[in-house]
């Protein structure tokens, strides 16, 4: 657990990633054991030039790119279904199957810090994953890693909500 020494900035002593396929149950898809998560948002701009200045005479924003990744400590066919697509199947054990035509769904991500760490949260809306990692080595723990990109749900690309009245710090 991490100590809070400022109470007006959140601390990440530790925290929880959950994954919703769209339409589904909220929360469903829980990644266990988060070891890292993190988020990037930028946006590229359009400018618009005069031709009797140096500077640009109009600036608007061209794009939104929200990007991330999480690492985590358990391997479940509901992450492996959300992020990739496919079929799964239970006979004596779980078989992931992914057809060439199969496709992954959009998903929303659930990030959320527990009350003991500050008590945010965020959630991002219509997520794709272009590739979930696995590295497996001798010795070492399996910590599979999701990459994800932030389409949004044709309303929110994400929501980040902070303990507090944050508004006027």
């Amino acid at each position: 657990m991490s100590a809070v020494i400022n109470p007006t900035n959140v601390v990440f002593g530790k925290g929880y990633l959950f994954g919703t396929i769209q339409g589904g149950v909220s929360d469903s898809v829980p990644f266990g054991e988060l070891q890292s998560f993190e988020l990037n948002m930028s946006h590229s701009l359009e400018e618009l030039m005069g031709p009797s200045q140096l500077t640009a005479i109009g600036v608007g924003i061209k794009e939104v790119k929200v990007t991330g990744k999480a690492s985590h400590a358990k391997i479940r066919t509901r992450q492996l279904l959300m992020a990739m697509g496919g079929t799964a199947a239970y006979s004596s054990s779980t078989t992931l199957t992914l057809g060439v035509n199969d496709e992954p769904v959009k998903f929303n991500l659930h990030f959320k810090v527990p009350s003991d760490a500050g008590d945010m949260e965020i959630i991002l809306y219509g997520c794709v994953a272009p590739s979930m990692d696995i590295k497996v080595g001798l010795n070492q723990f399996v910590l599979p890693e999701l990459n994800f990109n932030v389409y949004g749900d044709g309303t929110n690309i994400l929501k980040v909500i902070l303990p507090g009245d944050q508004t006027t710090s």
